[in-house]
């Protein structure tokens, strides 16, 4: 319940962030739609490719999501050169909060507004290049806070449909964890349930029979504390849903 009343708020605060810049954009509002869709489907992409490392598919949707997105605005003329640059290292911070300091966050809430900053400042500057400066900043920043909101309100309901699914099958058949499936092989823990060490968002610690591992969420968010299921081990880290 406690999921489904942030995911519904944060879409709807998505929606009204696109609608108020849509509303102010200085030219038709067709193209900016869909560049905040591209926003939303880049969200989506690396949200997933978290969740699941090495999966592969989402990393491509979401680098072509930013290659139709930045690559328009370019050739239309105008947007600053520098607001890419700024976006891939916003992307690679980003990455850094799951490798480096996973269930922390500093460097992912870091990542997310450098991003921001790229995605903003392209749309921005192609807006005053063709001397329509009215609303340009107001227009670009809302369209693109919007896109993010509504991908974020995603993937969350996606993340969450999926664990259920999963959290189902591995109480039915989720074994007790041996003192043998402890020997470091991460691949042995499948099945096992241990304690959340640290918040998952989706990222962080989990400890099982005393021993503490790299894990990540797979249905949104798991307080610190709370019991946890492990799912599968991959790329060294362990998946898990709240038991």
């Amino acid at each position: 319940m406690k999921n489904l009343i942030i995911n519904t708020i944060t879409a709807i605060l998505g929606l009204i962030a696109l609608s108020v810049g849509l509303s102010l954009a200085p030219g038709g509002w067709g193209l900016l739609l869909l560049r905040a869709l591209l926003v939303t489907v880049m969200v989506i992409g690396l949200w997933f490719e978290w969740q699941d490392p090495g999966m592969g598919f989402p990393s491509v949707a979401a680098f072509l999501a930013a290659v139709l997105y930045f690559v328009p605005l370019y050739l239309e003329g105008g947007a600053p050169w520098w607001g890419v640059v700024v976006f891939v290292l916003g992307t690679v911070v980003l990455f850094l909060d799951i490798i480096v300091t996973p269930g922390v966050g500093v460097l992912g809430a870091a990542g997310m507004a450098i991003s921001l900053v790229g995605l903003t400042a392209t749309l921005a500057g192609t807006f005053l290049s063709g001397g329509q400066a009215s609303d340009a900043f107001g227009a670009a920043l809302l369209t693109v806070v919007g896109g993010i909101l509504l991908g974020l309100a995603s993937c969350r309901g996606l993340t969450a449909s999926i664990g259920r699914g999963k959290s189902s099958y591995w109480k039915n058949s989720a074994k007790k964890c041996l003192p043998e499936a402890t020997d470091g092989l991460p691949a042995a823990l499948a099945g096992c349930r241990g304690t959340a060490e640290t918040l998952l968002k989706p990222a962080g610690k989990v400890s099982i029979d005393g021993q503490s591992y790299d894990a990540i969420a797979l249905n949104g968010y798991i307080e610190a504390g709370a019991a946890v299921g492990v799912v599968k081990a991959e790329a060294g880290h362990l998946f898990v849903t709240a038991e």
